[in-house]
């Protein structure tokens, strides 16, 4: 697992698992085999299944380790979870991400922090596990930071999402909510002492050109002019 170092500050990606899931018309309106097959060749099998023409995902944690703090941005799926969208993620067995943390020298209870950059589902599984029937929190000591408009909105459904991966954090008067907004949210920034500093993104892709938009996104001039920044 490949390091990046700012500075002080170390940054190591935490990854579930890489599967295809989505079709490229499911995330892109544009997507069509027509318009991908010239880009196939650099697609494939990295980004773009060849065998089921799908969109090759990455489910994946931030580990970002400082002088003080032990840190992870997003806690992907989980297991045994209830939601069944995508049906890959419905009771879900595997613990290779937890696996995967303690591989690179971080146990459940070292972490510090918890930071979601947003509450979908592959973002916020690992934040809990179920034991003796409940859902408790993974990292006992951490503390967890959510958007406060977010976890209103998602209270407010009462989603399995909620049930599962937020409310038991509340119970255990480990979340903090922090006054960010819906989108700034999918934000994390790390600075190193005296050096350089790094960005996070939930959800952030780049695809050519960044005119072309995520069908979920409801404001597609505002997420193509972000993905324009990202470029610098």
């Amino acid at each position: 697992m490949a390091v990046l170092q700012l500075g002080d500050i170390s940054v190591q990606r935490i990854v579930e698992h890489e599967i295809p899931v989505y079709l490229p018309s499911d995330m892109f309106d544009e997507a069509t085999p027509e318009a991908i097959e010239p880009y196939r060749e650099w697609l494939e099998p990295k980004a773009l299944c060849p065998r089921t023409g799908r969109l090759v995902m990455p489910v994946l944690s931030y580990l970002v380790r400082t002088r003080h703090h032990c840190i992870l941005i997003d806690t992907c799926v989980g297991c045994q979870k209830s939601y069944a969208e995508p049906p890959e993620w419905h009771q879900r067995r595997n613990e290779d991400w937890l696996s995967n943390l303690e591989a690179a020298g971080v146990h459940p209870e070292d972490v510090d922090y918890v930071f979601c950059t947003h509450l979908h589902s592959d973002h916020c599984g690992w934040n809990t596990r179920l034991v003796d029937g409940r859902w408790v929190p993974t990292f006992p000591k951490a503390k967890y930071v959510f958007s406060r408009d977010e976890y209103a909105e998602i209270e407010a459904e009462n989603s399995l999402i909620f049930i599962e991966n937020v409310q038991p954090i509340l119970e255990a008067n480990q979340a903090v909510l922090v006054d960010i907004g819906l989108r700034a949210g999918r934000r994390a920034l790390a600075r190193a002492h005296g050096g350089p500093h790094g960005g996070a993104r939930g959800d952030s892709s780049q695809v050519r050109p960044t005119s072309r938009c995520n069908v979920r996104r409801p404001d597609p001039q505002s997420a193509a002019a972000r993905r324009d920044r990202l470029e610098l």
